[in-house]
């Protein structure tokens, strides 16, 4: 306890009106959280590499920081929750790969890679697997002329 206090009084002179609540308050830091979010990922699943070609295209090709991003993968998942991920988060854009439009969002045929589909209120782009990219070198180029639509979108 004698830590915190001497870590609260170090820290006091930072905060002259008090420490804001948004700093304690732990729905408020989740909430903020959320709100934070610019892009929603949904996938079936992703192997070490997939997942390290998808990071690597959002913060390095589309300038994003990972908080800014969800990644859903329906294998760790299920429809029901996925279905409140969709609701919660602010953002209208939606990139999802794999199965995950028809398995997750009941489409009944997965539209071409490069493609948008509106469900609602929100606009799911369909791309390349990142697993088949990592594998595929060639594909590289269309996966990324995939991914700047995301940005065309204006997120």
């Amino acid at each position: 306890m004698n830590e915190v206090i001497a870590y609260l009084e170090s820290v006091k002179r930072l905060y002259p009106f008090g420490v804001p609540v948004s700093l304690v308050d732990a729905k408020a830091i989740e909430e903020a959280a959320v709100q934070s979010k610019r892009l929603l990922v949904i996938g079936d699943s992703l192997t070490k590499e997939g997942l390290a070609l998808l990071n690597s295209a959002l913060t390095k090709g589309l300038k994003l920081e990972l908080n800014e991003v969800e990644i859903y993968l329906l294998s760790d998942k299920n429809e029901k929750t996925l279905n409140s991920k969709l609701n919660e988060l602010p953002t209208d854009v939606v990139l999802v790969f794999g199965n995950a439009l028809c398995a997750g969002l009941g489409v009944k045929v997965a539209p071409e890679c490069g493609t948008w589909t509106a469900i609602g209120k929100k606009k799911f782009l369909y791309t390349l697997h990142p697993d088949e990219v990592s594998k595929n070198t060639d594909l590289k180029r269309s996966y990324w002329t995939q991914l700047q639509m995301i940005l065309e979108a204006g997120i």
